[in-house]
């Protein structure tokens, strides 16, 4: 069993408030890459808690179209609220890779798989572990014969 400890309760406490209040859900952030996809939430996340490790060089950075009034009502606060804030936002952004996870389909075989086995191959492509290593000779043959032509670079 996972102990319930002040700073865990404090954390998940704020990120169902973000959930309750304003929405903020893991298919919110699915749903609206543009606030989302470029690791805007571990950004927020970390100038929040550089407020603390560097205050005389104030670090306020606004994520890539975040709200800026807003983002610096949560740089203003209290030093234990960012900490609790910066907590909700990680799990926010895990939510978000978890519910991402959802939606990628193998595009041979739409096989539901974990983002983590679509990736380990080290490429970042959308097909399953096992398809891929059945797609992978012919895709490199194909591409290799396109640049021979000059078709790609």
């Amino acid at each position: 069993m996972i102990p319930i400890t002040n700073g865990v309760l404090m954390i998940a406490k704020e990120r169902q408030k973000q959930i309750d209040k304003h929405g903020f859900t893991a298919e919110y952030h699915v749903n609206h890459p543009e606030y989302y996809e470029d690791k805007q939430l571990i950004q927020a996340t970390v100038t929040l808690l550089l407020q603390d490790l560097a205050p005389h060089d104030l670090v306020t950075e606004i994520p890539t179209n975040w709200d800026a009034v807003r983002f610096q009502d949560l740089i203003d606060r209290g030093h234990i609220e960012r900490l609790t804030i910066a907590g909700a936002l990680l799990a926010a952004e895990l939510d978000r890779l978890c519910e991402l996870a959802c939606y990628l389909k193998c595009e041979s075989c739409q096989k539901e798989t974990d983002i983590e086995r679509m990736h380990e191959d080290g490429d970042s492509n959308n097909f399953c572990p096992e398809c891929w290593k059945e797609l992978a000779p012919t895709m490199k043959a194909d591409y290799e014969e396109l640049k021979r032509n000059g078709e790609i670079e």
